[in-house]
């Protein structure tokens, strides 16, 4: 079960008695017949099940050829096996919380922006920050209705209570002084920039 799930780092390969933290050694699983299997689980990428490049990424060089990659759930998987992953579900579109997860399938465990940029760099992250936000914030036109504007402007992080749309912009009331006019920038309809300017009433 617990090659199954990957469990093989030192906190997790420990003795199943309640209360006992104590870690299982080689010797142990070669007594119980399962060296052979655990050396196999240990040292293959989970994805291609290759064995895995003995470097990691964090402590190569230009000159490395290959290297794995850890993240913090503390699975381990070729670097390229793992980039391809990430690609795939860029592409996909699938980057909620519980879909931009570790590959194995038992972990479920969420990839963060370290592990990102670790494997593909600042590019990579930006990327996923703007497929995310492609997913997140309705495509919008100059004629948006007023639901959506007020929406995305909700993922922007602008509280909003009372708004109207004229001739003359959207204007969003955030006090009794002054109004919000907001410019919605449709020069990349999936990133929507809002350019806010105050106006005295």
């Amino acid at each position: 079960m617990k090659l199954k799930a990957w469990q093989v780092e030192d906190d997790q390969w420990i003795c199943p008695v309640v209360g006992c933290m104590a870690t299982l050694h080689d010797d142990d699983i070669a007594a119980m017949g399962g060296s052979a299997l655990l050396a196999k689980y240990k040292k293959r990428c989970p994805i291609c099940l290759d064995d895995l490049p003995v470097i990691g990424l964090s402590e190569s060089t230009q000159q490395t050829p290959e290297t794995h990659v850890k993240l913090a759930c503390r699975h381990k998987f070729c670097t390229q096996c793992l980039l391809a992953y990430v690609e795939m579900k860029l592409k996909a579109r699938q980057v909620e919380d519980d879909q931009w997860i570790c590959p194995v399938v038992e972990c479920k465990a969420t990839l963060h922006d370290d592990d990102i940029a670790a494997i593909g760099g600042s590019a990579l992250l930006t990327n996923y920050k703007k497929t995310l936000q492609r997913v997140r914030i309705p495509f919008l036109s100059n004629w948006v209705a007023g639901r959506y504007i007020h929406q995305a402007l909700g993922y922007m992080g602008i509280a909003v209570t009372t708004y109207i749309i004229c001739r003359f912009g959207f204007f969003a009331f955030v006090g009794s002084l002054f109004a919000l006019r907001v410019t919605v920038d449709l020069t990349d309809w999936a990133i929507a920039t809002a350019r806010q300017h105050r106006h005295r009433l």
